[in-house]
């Protein structure tokens, strides 16, 4: 079993969407064309970024990462994988 799905099967890896505002986790994978791969990446989206949820009721997501917010769809959200439960 690969390093993901172990991780998946203990529910450390869940969507970006699954997560509560005031919820944090660091970005494991992004599962998004290439062309929003590279968006993602030159606004700070790398591996490893905490991203927390400051807000997600019947519109965009709204997270926080670094020193930045920024607004997904639910679409988007749901397609960004994060790792909950490490660290502090």
């Amino acid at each position: 079993m690969s390093s993901l799905s172990r991780h998946q099967h203990d529910g450390r890896i869940r969507p970006l969407v699954t997560l509560d505002p005031g919820m944090e986790g660091l970005l494991e994978h992004l599962d998004v064309s290439k062309s929003l791969q590279k968006r993602f990446l030159a606004l700070g989206l790398t591996s490893g970024v905490r991203i927390r949820v400051i807000g997600s009721q019947h519109g965009p997501m709204i997270i926080a990462i670094r020193d930045s917010r920024l607004a997904l769809s639910q679409g988007v959200a749901s397609r960004i994988y994060v790792e909950i439960g490490v660290g502090a």
